[in-house]
């Protein structure tokens, strides 16, 4: 988040220029930090008004240039809306001017993003900020940049090709080692789509000057000025012109776009390397900073797709109005998921609170100093920053509470007093079975029962702390069931016995081995598919049985235990040494940014473990449970940050070979110390293979990942997977997505790391950063985990499918009772082999209705989707629901089973858009 700030100082590295050079592309902007400079809220209102101002005073200084030397200004999407709406009058009569006449652009990405962490669907929908400046403006960008962060995850340049986008431009801070990668070439992403990509080593953007190696005929020069600052001078562009003549190139100036360059530049057939590979980013630690508030956006990211889909699917219905009335119920509803998808993505850029060594330092580092410096007026300030970055979520919350609440009034809900009708909403794209949470009942008279409103059966149900769960079977791909509380009566006359009589005899008596014991060695939990055995000493899993594979799961050879927790606190020596090995360049604000400037001396690392105080079981009628307490070491609480007590459960239920992991941790303390929390998960398997499940694909991290990224530590979507193609184990963390693979990667670099075991650590929180992340973590953690033991490698075992159910609960809503005649819907009645439905939508433009899809399993194939009848027609569009010339309209027959279908051709991973009408 530095960047020096010579505007021309490249030319002063290079020998003699290109003699073939024709054109020099330049591209003004500034480097969008949403704080860091200081607060958020400053930072944006500094876009708003002062610098807005020097923008439109330098744009109007140089209008009446050639048409190529005016002042052309590139923002990032999300701020030059924010000042556009946030601007005084004359401010924005001014700039609207300037946007009509191209001296103020912007680019397709609103910011930058940690984009491995980021949801799928929000990071597109991120892309939408730049469509709705084009439905105003007419201007439809080609381009797109992120800065600072070193790397992405590779489905980046699927997704921009995809919206239209024909150039991104990368720029690593000074200070940090970036990807093994050429100044440009083409990124390949999973799909196959190739994407011309610009990267600079070592700053936000290039000089005005290619540097002596630099064969191509035209050049970008990217001139950034540093974070949050406005544009530069005037008299800058002279001053290019006078370093271009120094020079002695002839090569004519032309200042616009990233988009100008990409087009020359491509139209010239450039020999150029391609990279298909993962640029991991190496400062994905960042997101164990916030461990409660990452655990609270990866739930919400699955409750904004189903609140939108159940908008989608009742309008669909005839229960709600069109939308395009811009002030009906509906556009509210989509307006408040609009901003809840908003705040979410918002989460997800890159800064996370000021920068420490402006506004913090003089630190420090003793647990007596640093609580009484905790109440100081620049600690405060820096904590007020990072709770900036909580109330995103905190706005996602409310706007999508916001959108529920009208979706449940949009039916008119008049409940009797008798009967509470709900509908249940699945917008994945197949079938399944799910436990549903209904809050707002507390309790249920002795004659009430719930059923599924299409047939009378009646439903299993149990009380929790939060209200009813309730079991429904079968709901429909991309649809919804009703089901209602009734009272017995009302439904003997209703169904005149019959479902009763069906549902009394359904009911499994077959004998099952569900069970668990405690004794003074050891205790076991057990069903049809799985043993687990626990040490009474440590609370820790020593088997994990699979019975129907045939197949250990624990290592028992490991230094450490499946299932333990590990409380670290890391010496002055591994952060100098980490230091050593990760900087690119040796920049005194990099130091203290990568470092803890003034950490005490301290020689080797501190690790502690819990001590076990009591082993519990729990049976009920269709799980089992064993419930572990345990205590910490009183100097880790103490002098450190350790939680001082951590309660951990192990859970097999009746029908499923999966196994639910439980940690909640209660006291911790904070501490400013370098530390971390880890749970391990050693796994006995020979010629292992992995899999991590990144943001919109699956990866190989010893082939996928490009050298010099981030190969010690990752950031999973849904899943990690460890098999060695007859067997497999993946492991699903609901809260946490940070992990290692054979050691753990805090506070570490290797530039070539292959998994040295099947030893699986996710991280639970750290502190890494010295910069402006969240410097201390305290109060009470909890963490869930999946075990899901599985046939074959990821694909045949279904992981994915598995993963994503585990990911995605489903939602119900409260409706009227005059709804539990319209019992059934399924939008996709065959549902989907191989693929997933990302999004189902209102369309932007108000005509029909938008289903994105993802390819799930890496295959190139063609696909068929059968479709409900109210489809008479699919066209393809872009990621931005626009009209593409290839595939425009595909092809509608009427199937067999009175359903429609379409087909079409899919890479593996690849994402598809259809507009539905």
């Amino acid at each position: 988040m530095t960047v020096d700030g010579s505007v021309l100082s490249r030319e002063k590295e290079t020998g003699p220029m290109n003699d073939r050079l024709e054109k020099i592309y330049v591209v003004f902007k500034t480097h969008f930090d949403i704080g860091f400079t200081g607060l958020a809220s400053d930072v944006v209102h500094k876009y708003k008004t002062e610098m807005l101002k020097e923008v439109i005073a330098i744009c109007d200084k140089t209008k009446d240039n050639d048409p190529n030397e005016k002042y052309v200004w590139t923002m990032s999407a999300w701020p030059l809306l924010q000042s556009l709406q946030g601007s005084d009058e004359s401010d924005k009569a001014s700039a609207l001017k300037f946007l009509e006449d191209g001296q103020l652009i912007w680019h397709m990405l609103p910011y930058t993003t940690h984009t491995e962490f980021c949801g799928l669907e929000e990071w597109i929908r991120g892309m939408y900020v730049s469509r709705s400046l084009s439905e105003k403006f007419g201007y439809r960008p080609k381009d797109a940049k992120m800065t600072d962060v070193p790397g992405h995850t590779w489905i980046v340049p699927s997704l921009l090709k995809k919206a239209g986008v024909e150039i991104l431009h990368l720029g690593c801070n000074g200070f940090s080692t970036p990807p093994d990668v050429p100044p440009v070439f083409f990124w390949e992403g999973p799909d196959g789509e190739r994407l011309l990509t610009f990267y600079s080593k070592g700053a936000y953007g290039t000089g005005i000057l290619p540097p002596e190696e630099w064969t191509h005929p035209v050049w970008l020069a990217l001139i950034h000025t540093s974070d949050n600052h406005g544009p530069h001078e005037a008299t800058v562009i002279e001053e290019m012109k006078a370093s271009i003549a120094e020079s002695g190139l002839q090569a004519e100036l032309h200042i616009g776009s990233l988009s100008d360059f990409a087009v020359d530049f491509l139209s010239r057939n450039p020999d150029l390397p391609v990279i298909r590979g993962d640029l991991a980013d190496a400062w994905i630690h960042g997101v164990g900073t916030a461990p409660r508030e990452v655990s609270r956006v990866r739930e919400l990211r699955s409750r904004i797709a189903a609140a939108e889909s159940a908008l989608a699917l009742g309008m669909l219905s005839g229960e709600t109005s069109d939308i395009g009335g811009a002030t009906g119920l509906t556009q509210q509803i989509k307006s408040k998921i609009d901003e809840s998808y908003e705040y979410t993505l918002l989460f997800g850029e890159h800064t996370w609170g000021m920068d420490c060594k402006s506004f913090l330092f003089p630190r420090t580092y003793d647990k007596k100093s640093f609580l009484k410096d905790k109440s100081s007026e620049r600690y405060l300030k820096m904590e007020h920053s990072w709770q900036e970055q909580i109330n995103y979520l905190n706005k996602a919350e409310t706007s999508l509470d916001a959108a529920v609440g009208m979706l449940t009034g949009r039916v008119n809900v008049t409940p009797s007093k008798d009967k509470k009708t709900y509908r249940i909403y699945n917008y994945l794209g197949w079938q399944r079975d799910a436990f549903v949470l209904l809050e707002d009942i507390e309790s249920l008279g002795s004659d009430e029962v719930f059923i599924d409103c299409a047939n009378g059966e009646q439903l299993i149900w149990s009380f929790t702390n939060s209200g009813i769960i309730v079991e429904v079977k079968q709901l429909p791909a991309l649809g919804y069931k009703t089901i209602a509380c009734i009272n017995q009566v009302e439904l003997q006359a209703a169904y005149k016995g019959s479902a009763v009589e069906v549902a009394a005899t359904s009911v499994d008596t077959h004998a099952t081995e569900l069970k668990g014991y405690v004794n003074h060695q050891e205790s076991v939990l057990e069903n049809s598919f799985v043993r687990v055995k626990l040490d009474n000493r440590t609370g820790w899993i020593t088997s994990l049985y699979d019975k129907k594979l045939q197949k250990e799961w624990v290592e028992e050879t490991s230094e450490f235990g499946f299932g333990q927790y590990e409380y670290n606190i890391y010496s002055s020596e591994e952060i100098t040494r980490y230091i050593k090995k990760y900087a690119y360049r040796f920049y005194d604000w990099g130091v203290h940014d990568f470092g803890k400037t003034e950490y005490p001396e301290q020689q080797k690392r501190l690790s502690f473990t819990t001590e076990l105080s009591e082993i519990r079981l729990i049976e009920e009628s269709d799980f089992v449970r064993l419930v572990c307490s345990a205590s910490s070491d009183t100097s880790s609480v103490s002098e450190y940050g350790n939680a001082n007590e951590t309660v951990w459960s192990i859970t097999l239920m009746e029908d499923s070979p999966n196994i639910d992991l439980e940690w909640r941790f209660t006291g911790k303390e904070e501490t400013p110390m370098a530390e971390s929390g880890h749970l391990l998960f050693p796994l006995k398997l020979d010629n292992p293979s992995y899999r991590i499940n990144k943001l919109g694909s699956v990866i190989d991290p010893c082939t996928d990942i490009v050298r010099s990224s981030n190969t010690l530590l990752h950031c999973c979507e849904n899943f990690v997977d460890v098999s060695d193609g007859n067997v497999g184990m993946a492991i699903i963390p609901l809260d946490t997505p940070l992990f290692s693979i054979g050691r753990n990667g805090m506070w570490d670099f290797e530039p070539d790391y292959k998994p040295e075991k099947p030893e699986i650590n996710f991280n639970l929180f750290n502190n890494w950063w010295g910069t402006n992340f969240p410097q201390w973590v305290g109060g009470s953690l909890s963490y869930r985990y999946r075990l899901i033991p599985h046939k074959g490698d990821w694909a045949e075992g279904s992981v994915w499918k598995q993963a994503q159910e585990t990911m995605t609960p489903v939602s119900g809503i409260l409706v009227g009772e005059e709804h539990s005649q319209s019992a059934i819907a399924d939008l996709l009645p065959n549902g989907l082999d191989g693929m997933a439905v990302t999004s189902f939508k209102p369309a932007e433009d108000g005509d029909g209705y938008i289903l994105r899809l993802r390819e799930w399993i890496g295959q190139s194939r063609e696909v068929t989707v059968h479709i409900a009848l109210q489809a008479s027609e699919v066209l393809k569009t872009d990621l931005l629901e626009y009209k593409i010339k290839e595939n425009v309209c595909s092809l509608i027959e009427s199937g067999a089973d009175n359903v429609n279908q379409f087909r079409f051709q899919t890479q593996p991973f690849e994402i598809h858009t259809f507009r539905i009408r």
